[in-house]
């Protein structure tokens, strides 16, 4: 799933969206590595780093239950993983999926996770998912905002207000009111 856009700041770098593969290991940890402490936390709601196992398993998806997209920029030798997106359901039968998103740091607030969102969420549709589900920090506001253009409720999480859970029901989705996402 390449989009070959380019996105406004300073670098003249294109951005392929595809899924994610084994052979993409040492991106993805090389990206993991790169994100600022605070990024990471975020993704991981802890400071803690994956492990190689972690990693290995983030880029062997299991077909028939997850589904991951890498952002890359660069090619050859040259190449740097800058965004990942995936969604996750408890079995192959299971109607609803946990999602995950995390962009490099010099790329947030440009559209990469708009778009990185939206291809995830199209492709749970397009597989027949009815409800993609999901949880962040309270205080993530760029990622609050970014679900609630896509439409998503949020509820706290019982007995832990840090958490928000995130819920959108697909049959809802594309809103009608936001076409700048798609």
């Amino acid at each position: 799933m390449s989009d070959g856009s380019n996105f406004a700041d300073d670098r003249p770098a294109a951005v392929t969206i595809r899924t994610i593969s084994p052979h993409d290991f040492e991106l993805e940890r090389q990206f993991i590595g790169s994100l600022s402490p605070t990024t990471g936390y975020r993704r991981l709601f802890s400071p803690r780093k994956p492990s190689d196992d972690e990693i290995r398993r983030f880029t062997n998806v299991e077909p028939s239950r997850e589904f991951a997209l890498i952002a890359i920029t660069g090619d050859g030798d040259r190449q740097q993983m800058v965004g990942v997106v995936r969604w996750i359901k408890p079995d192959a039968e299971a109607n609803a999926a946990e999602f995950a998103l995390v962009i490099a740091d010099d790329w947030q607030g440009k559209g990469l996770g708009t778009r990185m969102l939206n291809n995830l969420l199209a492709e749970a549709k397009r597989r027949g998912l009815e409800e993609i589900r999901g949880e962040t920090l309270s205080e993530n506001e760029p990622m609050l905002a970014l679900c609630r253009r896509f439409g998503f409720s949020f509820a706290k999480q019982p007995g832990f207000a840090a958490v928000t859970q995130l819920h959108l029901e697909l049959k809802n989705w594309p809103p009608a009111v936001d076409p700048g996402i798609l």
